[in-house]
């Protein structure tokens, strides 16, 4: 639009000049052929199969061209300075008149040029909505067939996010590193050492900068406050474990360096075990609850 507006002025500029007598722009040359193909349609009329979609020769020409090459109307109007695409105006010769609405005038008829037709998908669609509507059995079928696909789908990947995609909500996840072994003849690895192999690594490590480890899969029994024994799921940590991850307590403190076997017993809990189990109650962590772990009294 702004190439064609650039011409237009162009053409007023050059018909100031007195030798020449007319001069008017166009988007294609005469005789040179049309560059330019639009779909066409008029309104009220059922929209065309696919591949039947009628394509006209479209040429852009400023409002003096027809004066200028003497070709007459023979009907209608030219056009003026005020067509200027705000609001879209035709003129069309008698070939597209006689091929496309020989029943009647063309004068004053709404057209659409380059409006969407349908595609075969579109179609497809409206095929499919139709057979649908006809077999409501078949539709509740189908509609409960991808219902249960897109439920597992989601639950699948869910899962794959939560244990590969997603990181680990630590501090610098990225840095985190695991150890892994494979016995000879086994063809999975795993994470699982001796504490003598741990020692062993930790001692004489000169590539990590810092070692440690868990005890996994652990079952304790708890005691709080007077209420029945429960065996839940724990893990056996060192010192070191949570500055490692960089994790900071909700409330207390965590395990730290100098908590060891030797001293008296600590243990912390998860924000969902303090949830469920203890209804957020601070009174937990303080040195008057009388929580007992495998019976001793933290």
């Amino acid at each position: 639009m702004k190439q064609w507006r650039v011409a237009s002025e162009g053409s007023w500029k050059i018909g100031e000049i007195p030798a020449i007598e007319f001069a008017e722009a166009t988007s294609d040359l005469p005789l040179m052929g049309f560059f330019s193909r639009v779909s066409v349609q008029f309104e009220g009329e059922p929209l065309p199969a696919v591949g039947q979609v009628p394509l006209v020769p479209l040429r852009r020409v400023s409002p003096g061209y027809f004066r200028a090459m003497g070709i007459p109307l023979s009907s209608g109007r030219g056009l003026t300075d005020f067509d200027n695409g705000h609001v879209p105006v035709a003129i069309v010769n008698q070939s597209f008149a006689q091929t496309y609405h020989p029943e009647s005038s063309v004068l004053g008829k709404l057209v659409y040029l380059g409006r969407p037709t349908p595609t075969e998908f579109q179609q497809d669609i409206r095929y499919a909505l139709r057979t649908l509507r006809k077999s409501p059995v078949f539709t509740a079928v189908a509609v409960g067939s991808l219902a249960l696909g897109i439920g597992a789908n989601t639950a699948i990947f869910s899962l794959l996010d939560t244990v590969i995609l997603r990181q680990l909500p630590v501090q610098h996840p990225e840095e985190l590193v695991e150890l892994l072994q494979k016995y000879p003849n086994q063809p999975r690895q795993n994470g699982f050492w001796s504490r003598q192999s741990f020692e062993h690594f930790r001692d004489n490590n000169q590539v990590f900068s810092v070692l440690t480890h868990t005890i996994i899969d652990t079952q304790v029994k708890v005691r709080a406050n007077g209420s029945e024994q429960e065996t839940v799921i724990g893990e056996y940590i060192p010192g070191n474990y949570f500055p490692v991850l960089g994790l900071k307590p909700a409330l207390g403190g965590l395990i730290g360096s100098d908590d060891n076997p030797t001293n008296a017993a600590v243990a912390v809990v998860s924000w969902s075990y303090w949830k469920s189990r203890f209804h957020l109650d601070p009174a937990v962590v303080a040195s008057k609850s009388s929580c007992r772990v495998n019976r001793q009294r933290l």
